[in-house]
């Protein structure tokens, strides 16, 4: 019994240090992969920001693709940070009171200044006061990957859509755009992995976790997420949370 005993607990640590690693390189893979990228960006644009040269009307093309950039790195930590921390210590989410307006309003205040760099109109549809009890942080960084994804796969001149409506006991948000849409079959490897990001319409980055962290969280909440898209023609996300 006691060899049994200290057998079971030597392959409980072992895979506890196995899966510790596992996380440890995943971590890695996507500190090196998904921030690279926007970070030489951000240093290149920089870099001409700082010529002797440069014209005005250049400079301020350039200042804007800074803002934005350095606005998707800033979502693109806080994503990372929520999901490496979810991955490392396990997800269990608070529970606090709150108006689901006041989380909506405040991302589309957050969000305003991106979508207004391509003149995109974002519209709240519904005003329904709906009181949840649900993790505050993880329903905010929800909502901004959403829109922020919806900015990103959006045309210039267009509109996004916000809709939430109260459902018994279960809250049903909808944001809808009309970007550039994706296929099929992309679109369901995103929902099962997470993984299938492009470049947006400015050729902005995708937001590396953001999309994993998002359907983590969902779940972790007890909510569902679904999508419908058509290339072309735009992409629906609906998140249902109790």
């Amino acid at each position: 019994g006691l060899i049994f005993f200290y057998w079971l607990q030597r392959k409980r640590m072992i895979r506890s240090l196995e899966e510790s690693n596992e996380i440890n390189q995943r971590i890695i893979s996507l500190i090196s992969h998904d921030f690279r990228g926007p970070l030489n960006n951000v240093k290149l644009t920089l870099e001409l920001l700082q010529s002797s040269d440069i014209e005005m009307s250049e400079f301020m093309i350039l200042s804007k693709d800074l803002y934005r950039q350095s606005s998707d790195l800033s979502l693109m930590f806080d994503s990372f940070v929520g999901w490496a921390i979810s991955q490392r210590d396990g997800y269990v989410p608070a529970k606090i009171p709150f108006k689901w307006s006041d989380v909506v309003e405040e991302v589309i205040s957050i969000s305003q200044p991106l979508a207004k760099l391509k003149n995109i109109r974002i519209q709240l549809k519904a005003h329904s006061s709906v009181q949840l009890e649900t993790d505050r942080m993880a329903s905010s960084l929800i909502l901004r990957n959403l829109i922020s994804n919806a900015i990103k796969y959006s045309h210039h001149d267009s509109s996004i859509e916000i809709e939430y409506v109260q459902d018994k006991d279960e809250v049903q948000t909808t944001i809808r755009d009309h970007g550039i849409g994706i296929s099929r079959e992309k679109l369901h490897r995103i929902m099962t992995t997470g993984d299938g990001s492009q470049l947006g319409t400015n050729n902005e980055y995708g937001a590396g976790p953001g999309l994993r962290m998002v359907i983590k969280y969902v779940k972790g909440i007890g909510g569902t997420i679904e999508a419908e898209s058509e290339e072309g023609k735009g992409t629906r996300f609906t998140i249902t949370i109790p």
